[in-house]
């Protein structure tokens, strides 16, 4: 008998968030793998192509994507990349390429991202971080020695599971795809 050891677990990758495109020939998906040496996940897109059969990694590097949305025409994908432990919108061509960014929102949390029927803009939601913790705010306090400030919870639902604290509220941005 063998036990699961933590490189066993290492190994594990898992797929989510296929979005199939509007010509029903590939599917952008994720594949979260486990990185030992820097103790993180990174999560990158793949592109599987039914003509060809295969499945390959479409974005690389150091940063994590999600939720990947192809736009009207299946021209370009739009996608989240944590960046810097900033998330932002970028958008790339679907047959691959430089992606470039889209967004430049404030330290937060960019959720839901939809392209407009025309491919012209997006519309996503965005919930702001708190003046008190963004990490501008942690690195002042941690220079001055000072503690944490409290937390003032004003409303019954002030956590959520996956989120934190949620002092801020969600609003839905508008902007140019380009």
């Amino acid at each position: 008998k063998s036990f699961i050891t933590i490189e066993d677990l290492a190994k594990l990758r898992v797929v989510g968030d296929p979005q199939m495109s509007p010509d029903r020939t590939r599917v952008i998906f994720t594949v979260k793998d486990s990185d030992l040496e820097k103790n993180k996940y990174i999560t990158h897109l793949w592109m599987y192509d039914s003509k060809s059969r295969a499945a390959t990694q479409f974005t690389f590097g150091d940063a994590s994507e999600s939720s990947p949305r192809w736009s009207s025409d299946g021209k370009h994908l739009a996608f989240l990349r944590n960046k810097d432990k900033r998330t932002q919108i970028w958008r790339v061509d679907a047959n691959g390429g430089e992606a470039s960014q889209v967004t430049n929102m404030p330290e937060g949390s960019i959720g839901e991202v939809r392209w407009s029927r025309d491919g012209m803009r997006f519309a996503f939601t965005y919930r702001p971080a708190h003046e008190d913790w963004t990490r501008d705010a942690a690195k002042k306090r941690e220079e001055s020695g000072k503690s944490n400030p409290p937390r003032v919870i004003t409303r019954a639902r002030y956590r959520a599971d996956g989120i934190g604290f949620v002092e801020e509220h969600t609003h839905v941005w508008v902007c140019d795809a380009r």
